[in-house]
């Protein structure tokens, strides 16, 4: 489950809003041995988190850029993910439940927004991603395509693609998101960066958020929060923040 559901970045942004409103070698030499590339269980990586679940108090700093003025936005949220072992149902079938909450409070243009924001994920038993909920939201995963099992830096791939409604009667659309993953260097070389990107294109076919969470794996498929960043566009404001 990401931490950007789509209801928890409207809020935000509702909220920014109003705060806004208110103010080369050697030829000839002995070729180089190469060694293999180092692989990572990116597939145990996202079970364990499922699993696992965490919590993180993060520090948030950037932008919120609306009618040419920029304000600064600064704040400090604890981020939640309960362990997926709760069991449920979604759209008519069973599932396991993760629960996540996003508090604290966010500074904008020296006024200060305190927030609090919770959401639902559901997946199978194997955890495959089935959908999320929250406020004013109910998203279905169409498409969920196996994460591979390793991967190396530089391997990029798609995951999972959700429709997403206001209600779990799916009569009226809101946006599809288009989850994918990417392998980036580490802090070490038995470490990498695994971002999870969601982008955002609402009913219009415009695309209105990216979202992008990393973590730090290892090759024994431990994870750690690393940081994320969110850029939203709505109306032509621009907002713009990174939590780490």
């Amino acid at each position: 489950m990401k931490f950007t559901t789509p209801n928890f970045v409207v809020a935000v942004f509702s909220l920014f809003l109003l705060a806004g409103c208110g103010g080369g070698g050697a030829a000839g030499g002995t070729a180089a041995t190469t060694s293999a590339p180092t692989t990572f269980p990116l597939r145990q990586v996202i079970t364990n988190l499922y699993i696992s679940g965490y919590q993180k108090s993060v520090t948030v700093g950037g932008t919120f850029n609306s009618g040419g003025a920029v304000y600064p936005v600064t704040g400090s949220l604890q981020l939640t993910e309960s362990p997926a072992n709760v069991s449920s149902t979604f759209n008519g079938q069973s599932a396991l439940q993760q629960s996540g909450s996003i508090t604290g409070p966010m500074n904008v243009n020296n006024e200060t927004l305190n927030f609090a924001n919770t959401g639902d994920a559901y997946l199978t038993t194997n955890y495959i991603p089935l959908g999320e909920t929250g406020p004013n939201l109910y998203c279905v995963a169409k498409t969920a395509v196996p994460l591979p099992a390793t991967v190396i830096i530089g391997q990029t791939g798609p995951y999972v693609t959700s429709s997403c409604f206001t209600d779990s009667t799916m009569a009226t659309a809101l946006e599809t998101i288009t989850t994918s993953f990417q392998i980036g260097a580490g802090i070490s070389a038995t470490t990498a960066t695994a971002s999870v990107i969601d982008v955002v294109v609402n009913t219009a076919n415009q695309q209105t958020e990216t979202t992008q969470t990393n973590y730090i794996i290892d090759t024994s498929g431990n994870f750690s929060f690393q940081s994320i960043n969110i850029i939203v566009t709505i109306n032509g404001a621009l907002l713009n923040i990174t939590a780490q």
